[in-house]
């Protein structure tokens, strides 16, 4: 245990972004981290000073993470500590061969990082019950001191001074009627294109600003659903070719030949559209607010800094908004992993300088902050 009650955790990974997200996280789940970036390091700081778990990457230099593992389960001093094993590799095989070398879990890249916070804990709970805390349980209530969460049914509630938690009842019992036809009429003025399907008016009614943001990118793109869904996450890869079918029976073949970078703000793309050669200049997303953002100042407390580089997923304060100790201010996405970044006291906010969308690099100004009146 680290000074101050807190579980050690010994983090071994060699990629510094994928180091820095999880060090971010787990410090802010109340862990204390140590880091290294290579097994050799990792053994060191593993007879310095014992950690209550590892989270240890498998493909690292100098030794790797497997050779990690399994030299720890073999000496009886360190058999006990849990290891997550994290890798790419996700085949059957390379699972087994990383739970039977000695791991205790194993998580394939990518993950999700709330779960592998809440596998961390799972294991703490099991080989170090001191480290979890006591969880009190009253048939579905569980009530979890350490997080300072109420549960029922395994969802959280959110309950203010004297209220009591809610009684079941099936949904959609108290939803009030609806008229789809208003419904759909107002949907079409929000979202400025046809909401000709019920399942698109559907998505409109249960998450209207989920489906105005769609609409936004569908007018801003075009419908990129015809798009194979790797190509849709991770953009083409040279000398591959894409079938895009734009309507029954018509397809288009595309394929990227090259990506040159065109001054500092735009990219010049070279593709073939059905064999012939079509070159274009896409403007780099974010360059230019990158540019003028403005750093947050290290010795003023009420500046809110960007953690890492990554890009906002939404903001969730607003001008003049008192917030308290916790709260979250807004989320930041980085290596395919969400962050959150929370206030670390009262406060309201001054001003927000980034919005959904916005890239940021480490250190950029994200909000600003003044103490409450």
């Amino acid at each position: 245990m680290a000074r101050g009650g807190q579980p050690r955790v010994l983090l071994v990974e060699d990629e510094p972004a994928q180091r820095t997200v999880l060090a971010y996280n787990l410090e802010a789940e109340g862990f204390a981290v140590t880091q290294a970036d290579n097994g050799e390091d990792a053994m060191v700081l593993v007879d310095e000073e014992e950690p209550d778990i590892i989270i240890l990457d498998w493909m690292m230099p100098k030794v790797s993470g497997i050779e990690v593992c399994r030299r720890l389960k073999m000496r009886p001093e360190t058999r006990s500590i849990p290891i997550i094993m994290l890798s790419a590799r996700a085949e059957e095989v390379d699972r087994i061969r990383g739970l039977e070398t000695g791991a205790d879990d194993y998580v394939v890249k990518p993950y999700s990082v709330l779960e592998l916070m809440a596998r961390a804990r799972a294991q703490l709970r099991r080989v170090r019950p001191s480290t979890a805390g006591v969880v009190l349980e009253h048939e579905d209530i569980r009530l979890d001191p350490e997080s300072h969460r109420v549960y029922r049914a395994d969802k959280v509630l959110k309950l203010g001074p004297g209220e009591q938690p809610p009684a079941p009842y099936r949904p959609g019992d108290r939803i009030a009627a609806v008229d789809l036809e208003a419904a759909r009429k107002q949907g079409e003025a929000e979202c400025e294109l046809p909401l000709d399907d019920e399942r698109q008016l559907s998505s409109y009614l249960m998450y209207p600003k989920v489906m105005r943001d769609y609409c936004a990118h569908v007018r801003a793109h075009g419908d990129t659903s015809v798009l194979p869904t790797p190509v849709f996450f991770y953009g083409p890869q040279p000398q591959q070719e894409i079938a895009v079918e734009i309507d029954p029976g018509k397809t288009l073949l595309v394929s990227l030949q090259s990506i040159t970078a065109d001054g500092e703000s735009a990219d010049k793309v070279q593709v073939e559209l059905n064999g012939q050669s079509r070159t274009v200049r896409v403007a780099r997303r974010g360059a230019a607010a990158a540019a003028s953002r403005p750093s947050a100042d290290p010795t003023n407390p009420w500046h809110v800094a960007a953690p890492m580089p990554g890009s906002i997923v939404n903001v969730a304060v607003a001008v003049g908004q008192h917030i308290s100790a916790g709260s979250t201010l807004l989320s930041l996405e980085a290596m395919k992993m969400e962050t959150h970044v929370t206030a670390d006291r009262e406060a309201v906010v001054e001003a927000v300088h980034v919005a959904s969308g916005d890239r940021v690099q480490a250190k950029d100004l994200l909000i600003v902050l003044k103490a409450p009146k």
